[in-house]
């Protein structure tokens, strides 16, 4: 039974949490939503609006009545990252609508509710919000606007709170009934959810004012992909390294990073593992490699001179093999030499990575499946030392094919 309920839950919040999952709605007339009921949404939106809160913060949410004592742990994560889950039931004015608390031990990170169809516009979203006291602004939506009920994400706020994301979105018919619906979400975090691959030239996040009609020409070119940004990220640092180590400035200046700010040092050097991740050096950098498909946490190691170990973590949305067809489509070389386990939730697998100018460093790339979502791992060495072989690690004489 409990398996049972747990596998229940985690579709439930799949099917809310994953665009690709969501129909486009059919183009139809909208009729004005009841007041009331969007009155009740607006209220219940206000309530779980702003900031993460602990599990048992979710009682004093009066209009919602939550299912069990507290939240159910999921078998597996779902692909924004929760493994704990609340459901609950609210009204909207007599009509039926389910919510789903959505996060991890430490409090909730999102909300995910289905309602009947409503049929609110971007302007109706807006009123809703605005009559509740909240700051709204558009901060993601279609490149061509119009003609059909859209998917939207606003950035929200309250005087006292974090800002958070709502999106609002149609449903042609729910899982249970097939009727047709609204889905809602309130992202407990300033930062827009990640789009998947296939979806990054739909949408904009140059939105500029309320109203309809495309976006403006230069919001039409579609934003970086993240394994184009990935491949153009370890291209840039491999040319950064020519004369030896990168210059921590030089890497400073880099747009696709988000440095945060100085150099750290430290007196140890760090520990020098079998690992690709061994993070070896007296002075690092820290900061983010984000676009709309892809963010990963970004790193740089070294001593006084400079950078020469470099690594990017927790990539999802990173097609198969994309990011080495992209750095091969630059002209750059990859020659095998040591592969991971096959069939495993996680392998690394090395390379040689020669630049047309002749440039040359070790590249590994690390796989992890066990999350729930595909996850890649990248790790460059200017120093081009390669740690001893691991077990279950094979040279390249053996390699698989790639």
């Amino acid at each position: 039974m409990w398996r049972v309920m747990t596998r229940t839950v985690r579709a439930l919040l799949v099917a809310l949490a994953l665009p690709t999952l969501l129909s486009e709605a059919r183009a139809e007339t909208p009729t004005p939503a009841p007041s009331s009921a969007t009155a009740a949404l607006g209220r219940t939106v206000r309530q779980l609006c702003c900031g993460m809160i602990d599990w048992s913060g979710l009682d004093k949410v009066k209009s919602v009545r939550w299912i069990g004592a507290g939240p159910t742990l999921l078998d597996k994560p779902t692909a924004d990252g929760s493994a704990m889950a609340r459901g609950g039931r609210f009204e909207l004015a007599g009509a039926p609508a389910e919510l789903f608390a959505a996060g991890a031990r430490s409090g909730v990170a999102a909300y995910y509710m289905r309602t009947p169809a409503m049929n609110l516009d971007e302007s109706g979203i807006l009123a809703m919000l605005r009559s509740t006291g909240l700051k709204v602004e558009l901060a993601r939506c279609p490149v061509s606007r119009g003609g059909m009920r859209e998917r939207l994400w606003f950035r929200v706020s309250a005087p006292k709170g974090e800002p958070a994301i709502f999106y609002a979105g149609p449903q042609n018919g729910s899982p249970q009934t097939g009727v047709p619906g609204d889905i809602y979400a309130l992202h407990l975090t300033p930062d827009l959810p990640l789009l998947p691959p296939q979806e990054v030239a739909r949408f904009t996040e140059q939105c500029g004012e309320s109203g309809r009609g495309a976006a403006p020409a230069a919001a039409r070119s579609a934003p970086s992909q993240g394994y184009e940004a990935v491949a153009g990220l370890l291209a840039d640092w491999l040319a950064l390294g020519a004369a030896g180590p990168a210059p921590y400035a030089a890497l400073e200046k880099q747009a696709a990073v988000k440095w945060r700010p100085n150099v750290f040092t430290r007196t140890s050097p760090g520990i020098n593992t079998e690992s690709a991740w061994d993070e070896k050096g007296t002075h690092f950098l820290n900061g983010e490699l984000k676009t709309a498909t892809t963010a990963m946490n970004a790193a740089a190691f070294g001593d006084a001179r400079g950078a020469t170990r470099f690594y990017l973590k927790d990539g999802a949305n990173l097609p198969r093999g994309a990011v080495l067809a992209e750095l091969r489509k630059r002209g750059f070389t990859l020659t095998t030499l040591r592969c991971g386990q096959p069939y495993t939730e996680e392998s690394t697998d090395w390379w040689r990575i020669t630049s047309p100018s002749g440039q040359s460093a070790v590249l590994a790339r690390t796989v992890m499946l066990g999350t729930g979502q595909r996850q890649e791992d990248y790790a460059l060495r200017l120093d081009n030392v390669l740690p001893p072989i691991r077990k279950g690690e094979t040279d390249a004489s053996v390699c698989r094919a790639l």
